[in-house]
């Protein structure tokens, strides 16, 4: 049986059709996030690392907000990639930044099957998306093969205990008000 996290139709048509479940959840993560730092600016910082000329692709970019969030701390010389395997996402991240569509190309993709040659990269940034590769073993194996000898992966992914108060107080509302079984809140909220 096919886990909705890796179902690609499920996915595709439903989860990420467009950026509108995704971004109830970067706002739900905004609104109750105990960093005050911010998630982004700390990814970037850690992205930052690259050469001053890297070429740089992110997998699964989503809407594009690490980008939109660090703008003015992106090196000139980088050449960015933003890849996403639903077409809504992409446009999403088109529209997003569209100001700026000098400075990135924009390609849909399966990180499971890339279309770049290998050593293309010199950073790939997989964000909150490696648990939606139905085959993680050939997902990872194609960010080894696009990335330079020299080159690093910065990927990130939910903890254990992710949103594990949200899914506590689901449960006991549910028992309490006998409102029958509980929307499958991860499908949301992630």
């Amino acid at each position: 049986m096919t886990h909705a996290g890796t179902d690609q139709a499920y996915l595709l048509n439903e989860q990420y059709k467009n950026a509108s479940n995704l971004n109830k959840r970067i706002q739900l993560h905004a609104r109750f996030s105990t960093n005050a730092y911010g998630w982004h600016p700390w990814v970037f910082d850690h992205a930052l690392r690259a050469p001053a000329n890297a070429r740089v692709l992110e997998v699964g970019c989503g809407p594009g907000e690490l980008w939109r969030e660090n703008l003015d701390r992106m090196p000139e010389g980088w050449r960015v990639t933003l890849s996403d395997f639903s077409p809504g996402m992409l446009e999403k991240v088109q529209q997003n930044l569209a100001a700026l569509a000098e400075r990135f190309a924009f390609r849909q993709l399966d990180v499971q099957a890339m279309p770049f040659d290998n050593d293309s990269f010199d950073l790939v940034i997989a964000n909150h998306m490696l648990y939606h590769v139905p085959d993680i073993d050939r997902g990872l194996a194609e960010i080894a093969r696009v990335l330079a000898p020299s080159g690093r992966l910065l990927a990130a992914t939910n903890g254990r205990n992710h949103l594990r108060q949200m899914r506590e107080l689901r449960v006991k509302f549910h028992q309490l008000y006998g409102t029958g079984i509980a929307p499958d809140f991860e499908d949301t909220y992630g």
